[in-house]
């Protein structure tokens, strides 16, 4: 696929971000640390599905690396799970 999309939220802390392709749905993706990325680039060559996709930075004309970690799922959802900033412990008996 070929989808487009703005970046909403970034959390540099877990190196997850949001990418609104409109119509209230969105991508999480993981990116590295050292990608230069910001809230209001627009993504393209962006794809559905848990997969490393190298896309394009279409704000500042350069290939990304991305892990796109789901298909398209509702924005507040998208939101929420990028916005976690707590690790789930396991249980202990």
């Amino acid at each position: 696929m070929n989808l487009e999309g703005r970046v909403v939220l970034l959390n540099r802390e877990m190196g997850l971000a949001v990418v609104d392709l409109g119509m209230d749905r969105a991508l999480v993706v993981q990116f590295d640390e050292d990608a230069i990325l910001y809230q209001g680039d627009l993504l393209g060559r962006l794809g559905y599905g848990y997969r490393a996709m190298q896309c394009l930075n279409r704000t500042k004309q350069q290939p990304l690396s991305l892990l796109v970690l789901s298909g398209a799922m509702p924005m507040n959802v998208a939101v929420m799970v990028a916005s976690r900033s707590h690790q789930f412990a396991p249980k202990v008996a």
